[in-house]
């Protein structure tokens, strides 16, 4: 259902099969190159970005929930037995009593909740790939996902924010939300390499990920 309502909208490619056995989805091949995050970051694709996740945030509600509270203490309880995630206790702790602190049900929209360079193609639209993360979420958690995977500085967080809406936003709950999104990934790559997944990708992620939350938990 998600698939189909985002290719009607024109912001995704068009689901030909689904295999049940299996749980795949065929999808419509589409020569197209996908976005840089380099060209991500320059003022006009910025804009751009910010009013087509608006967009996505309009579509109607689905069932499927994906809140990133949930998820956080899904991945620390299946997790709770590894060491390494001790040391950034106090952190998972605080960012998760803010996070109940700022729960707000008016936020709660459709969200794509991986909105990371590599997903976006170069169509007439920006076309959006791998919606296997969709459902209901707090806008705030996308948008910081989007600010988490691009590295933006203040002066482009600004500009993104300007073009998705010229209503003020709450930067102190965004902030939270980018902590969320930064121990999200952090625990999202200790699962992986919990599972064997010990290519440089995984191993580099993880460092970089555990430096951030320890400098984030020390300050």
């Amino acid at each position: 259902m998600i698939l189909k309502k985002v290719y009607r909208a024109g912001f995704g490619p068009k689901p030909i099969a689904f295999d049940p056995e299996t749980n795949s989805i065929i999808m419509e091949f589409l020569d197209i190159p996908a976005w840089t995050i380099k060209e991500i970051g320059t003022a006009t694709s910025l804009e751009k970005f910010g009013e087509t996740i608006r967009k996505i945030h309009e579509f109607s509600p689905v069932g499927q929930l994906y809140h990133i509270k949930d998820l956080l203490d899904r991945y620390w309880y299946s997790l709770e037995k590894i060491s390494e995630i001790r040391r950034f206790k106090l952190f998972f702790e605080s960012t998760r009593k803010k996070l109940d602190a700022y729960d707000d049900t008016d936020n709660i929209r459709f969200c794509h909740n991986d909105l990371c360079y590599g997903h976006f193609l170069k169509g007439k639209t920006i076309i959006f790939l791998d919606w296997e993360m969709a459902g209901m979420n707090d806008i705030y958690s996308d948008l910081a996902g989007f600010i988490h995977f691009h590295h933006l500085n203040r002066k482009q967080t600004d500009l993104f924010l300007r073009a998705y809406s010229q209503k003020p936003f709450n930067k102190e709950k965004l902030a939270v939300h980018q902590d969320a999104i930064l121990l999200r990934e952090l625990l999202w790559v200790i699962t992986k390499l919990q599972e064997g997944y010990t290519e440089y990708f995984y191993t580099d992620y993880r460092e970089r990920c555990l430096k951030k939350v320890m400098n984030r938990q020390e300050n």
